[in-house]
């Protein structure tokens, strides 16, 4: 582990049967105009060829397979450093300053703390005299939501932005997870750790290659499946989000 990775530890119908002379021959003097505009409004030929519209519709039917969706998330998505799972971006940034940097990791930080969703996130260490800070984070992760209903988890993790001179390493790790409150759970290494109420899940032992994904390395297992994906795509947003304002 090198001395980076030592400091980082951390989305009627239309047709109303009236006036129907009228609307056949406004259908018939604009039917060239509306063949033109079809493709940019929905509509589609209809075809008299049975086997053409059998065609059309396992087109339109046809989904990504459970495999293809997984791929970005399988095998490597998922970093461990020294077996602890670490997410690192490094970022080239010529002609900023360390203190510059540090500056503008600083306030997108701040800003994403208090942002929404967010419960009690806040940065937490700071060195200025080395451009470094931390941060812990305390997030809703939403898997899914309807009027009735909101399927999400509490998500927890750690950051860390180390600033040079034209560069700036972020690592985020500590991920851990509460799901179903109104449970229980802690491990018996947890007992110093106050997480809240509910099933508490370390990452380690929920998204990891290990844990995650199938013998064949194919597809995601059911139950981590969605807490792995949420968590790889916030992670790319975060990153992603950073490398944006650091360029500005």
């Amino acid at each position: 582990m090198n001395v980076i990775q030592g400091k980082i530890t951390i989305f009627a119908d239309v047709f109303q049967q009236q006036h129907i002379m009228k609307r056949i021959i406004t259908f018939a003097l604009t039917t060239v105009t509306a063949l033109t505009c079809m493709a940019q409004n929905g509509w589609e030929v209809v075809s008299d060829n049975p086997q053409d519209q059998k065609k059309t519709e396992k087109a339109t039917n046809q989904k990504i397979s459970r495999e293809e969706s997984d791929k970005p998330y399988l095998k490597g998505a998922v970093p461990e450093v020294d077996g602890i799972i670490t997410f690192t971006k490094e970022f080239d940034v010529p002609g900023k300053s360390a203190q510059e940097l540090y500056d503008i990791a600083y306030a997108f930080v701040d800003s994403m703390a208090g942002g929404e969703g967010q419960i009690k996130s806040r940065i937490t260490l700071v060195n200025k005299g080395e451009h470094s800070f931390a941060a812990r984070f305390n997030e809703w992760m939403v898997f899914s939501q309807s009027l009735l209903a909101v399927d999400r988890t509490e998500f927890h993790y750690s950051l860390v932005v180390i600033c040079e001179d034209g560069h700036a390493t972020v690592g985020i790790n500590h991920l851990s997870y509460i799901y179903d409150r109104g449970k229980i759970y802690k491990k018996e290494d947890w007992s110093t750790v106050e997480m809240g109420e509910g099933l508490a899940y370390r990452a380690e032992e929920w998204i990891s290659d290990k844990e995650a994904i199938n013998k064949k390395g194919t597809k995601l297992l059911r139950f981590a499946r969605k807490f792995r994906i949420k968590t790889v795509d916030r992670m790319n947003e975060i990153f992603d989000r950073l490398g944006t304002v650091f360029k500005q």
